[in-house]
C-alpha cells in the first residue's frame, strides 16, 4: 500500500514540475497578432560593383626612451672631506755649499780691485751642469775643450755693499770665470769662421815670409780630419784690438768655394796674433787660440821655424 502512495505522489509532482515549465516558456517568447514569432526584415543594402581600396593604417614608429641616469649628489659632508684631503709636504733642497776656491776669488778682488775686505759676503750658491769647459761664459781668444762628461759645477755670486760679481766654477772649484768681468770687457769680438764662411773649406795653405818679406808656400793640409779640427779652433769669438805692427812669420790660406781667405799668423812679440783684412779688423790685430799652433806644428816639421821666446 505505501508503495503505491509514494508512486502516485512522484507522479503529481513530475506533472506539477512539467507544468510550471511550459507556462514559463509562453510567457517569453513573443508573438505577432497572428500568433507567430515576429522575426526582423534584415534591412537590404546596396551592392557595390567596385570596392573601394582599403589602406592600412600605418603603425607609429615607436622611439625608445633613454634610461635616465642619475647624477650624483655631492653632500656637503663628501666636500668638506675632500677639502680636508691633506697635501704632500714639499721636499726641500738645501742650499749648496759653495767650492773652496770662492775664498782665492775674494782675496783677488781685495788685492787686485781694493775691495775691502770686510764688505765682501757670498751671496748666493747654486749647482749647475756644463758641457764644456766655458761654463757658459766664455773669454774670447780662448778654445775650451769639452768635458769628459757633463760636469756638475757651481754658479755663486759674492757682493759687496754696492757691488756684485758672478763666478761659474766646475764641480771642484779649480776652474774658476769671472762672469761680470768677461761681460764687461769693451773689446770688440770676431768669429772668423763664421764671418768668412770657412765651413766651406777644401784645403788650407800655409806660408812663411822670406827674406824678401814675400810669402812662400811651405806646407798644404788636405786631410779632412786636420782641416775639420783646425776650422773647430777658429769657430770661437777672439778679442780684436789695436794693433801691434809686429812683422808675422806665417800666412795662412783658407781654400774655399767663394774663393781664398787669407790671414796672418804668429809673430815675435805674440805667438797666438792673427790679422786679417776688411770687416771688422780696421787694422787691428786679434788673438787666436794657442791650440792653433799645435796642428800646424806637424806641417813644419823639416822647415826651420821662427826662434820667438817663449815657444
Amino acid at each position: 500500500m505505501k508503495f503505491f502512495e509514494v508512486l502516485i505522489f512522484f507522479l503529481v509532482v513530475t506533472l506539477t514540475l512539467s507544468a510550471f515549465i511550459t507556462c514559463s516558456n509562453q510567457q517569453t517568447t513573443p508573438k505577432n497578432g497572428i500568433g507567430e514569432i515576429s522575426v526582423p526584415s534584415p534591412t537590404a543594402k546596396a551592392f557595390n560593383a567596385i570596392q573601394p581600396k582599403k589602406h592600412p593604417t600605418p603603425y607609429p614608429t615607436i622611439t625608445p626612451v633613454p634610461t635616465p641616469t642619475s647624477t650624483p649628489v655631492v653632500t656637503p659632508t663628501q666636500e668638506i672631506e675632500k677639502k680636508l684631503v691633506p697635501l704632500p709636504t714639499p721636499t726641500v733642497t738645501p742650499t749648496p755649499g759653495p767650492p773652496s776656491s770662492y775664498v782665492d776669488e775674494m782675496a783677488k778682488l781685495i788685492y787686485e780691485d781694493g775691495i775691502e775686505a770686510n764688505q765682501l759676503r757670498l751671496t748666493s750658491v747654486s749647482r749647475k751642469m756644463w758641457i764644456n769647459k766655458s761654463m757658459n761664459c766664455p773669454i774670447p781668444g780662448i778654445y775650451y775643450e769639452p768635458f769628459v762628461s757633463p760636469d756638475y759645477g757651481y754658479i755663486y755670486t759674492i757682493g759687496s755693499d754696492d757691488l756684485e760679481w758672478v763666478y761659474h766654477a766646475d764641480s771642484s772649484g779649480n776652474l774658476t770665470i769671472n762672469c761680470t768681468k768677461v761681460n764687461q770687457s769693451k773689446d770688440k769680438k770676431l768669429n772668423i769662421f763664421n764671418a768668412y764662411s770657412l765651413e766651406k773649406t777644401n784645403e788650407i795653405y800655409l806660408y812663411r815670409r822670406n827674406q824678401t818679406n814675400d810669402f812662400s808656400l811651405i806646407a798644404e793640409i788636405t786631410d779632412k780630419n786636420d782641416i775639420s779640427t783646425f776650422l773647430k779652433y777658429l769657430d770661437i769669438f777672439i778679442p780684436i784690438t789695436k794693433t801691434s805692427n809686429c812683422k808675422t812669420f806665417f800666412q795662412i790660406s783658407f781654400s774655399t768655394d767663394s774663393g781664398n781667405k787669407s790671414f796672418e799668423w804668429l809673430c815675435e812679440e805674440n805667438k797666438n796674433i792673427i790679422r786679417g783684412e776688411g770687416l771688422d779688423w780696421d787694422g787691428m790685430d786679434g788673438t787666436a787660440p794657442k791650440q792653433l799652433g799645435n796642428i800646424i806644428g806637424k806641417y813644419l816639421i823639416g822647415n826651420p821655424m821662427p826662434i820667438v821666446p817663449g815657444m
